[in-house]
């Protein structure tokens, strides 16, 4: 079983907050590169006529999702080692409804506000500073006004495979399925809302 590369490697603190600068440059680029850091485009999805988020992000889970279980598979990865945060469907439920929110009004996630902001953007740069300071809103307020709606719904299963007793590989093909039939879909949306 290989651990943690940072373990297996022994490398310090400092050495892995250079190497997540170093990947969070190159994975700004990315986004930069792709039009991820266009408003216009990441808001598309709410608004029926841009689907490239929708499509990257599906592709990204199923391509993570397949790793996992071949490094499971040949042995490089215990699924039972792996630490997991406790589960709260409601509490995720309220944040998903607010995060989703603010990305169909501002076009935004943080990351690519952030991305955005730095082509010089004031939009973007008026959202990274509004996500920020609802940070410290919820940091601030937290042990007197959020902290009872943190925990809300618990759910005791860790992962969908232990919540919904299936194999892992069944939910890789279910997602398969699912790109396999709303990608043409949102394809022939796209084309109709052009």
């Amino acid at each position: 079983m290989i651990g943690p590369l940072y373990k297996v490697l022994g490398w310090s603190h400092g050495t892995l907050l250079v190497l997540a600068l170093i990947v969070g440059f190159f994975f700004g680029y990315a986004l930069y590169r792709s039009g991820f850091y266009s408003a216009k485009k990441l808001a598309g999805v709410f608004y029926l006529y841009d689907f490239a988020v929708y499509k990257v992000i599906f592709v990204g889970i199923i391509a993570a999702a397949l790793l996992l279980w071949l490094f499971s598979g040949i042995g490089l990865l215990k699924f039972e080692l792996l630490s997991f945060h406790p589960s709260y469907l409601i509490s995720a439920a309220i944040g998903g409804f607010i995060f989703g929110i603010g990305f169909s009004i501002g076009g935004f996630c943080p990351g690519t506000s952030l991305v955005s902001a730095v082509t010089g953007s004031f939009d973007a740069m008026a959202f990274f500073v509004g996500v920020y300071l609802g940070i410290a809103i919820w940091d601030l307020g937290y042990p007197f006004l959020f902290k009872g709606l943190n925990h809300i719904g618990k759910i005791d299963a860790k992962t969908l495979m232990e919540a919904w007793g299936v194999p892992y590989i069944v939910l890789i093909i279910v997602a398969l399925i699912i790109a396999v039939v709303t990608f043409p879909v949102v394809s022939k949306i796209e084309d109709k809302n052009k």
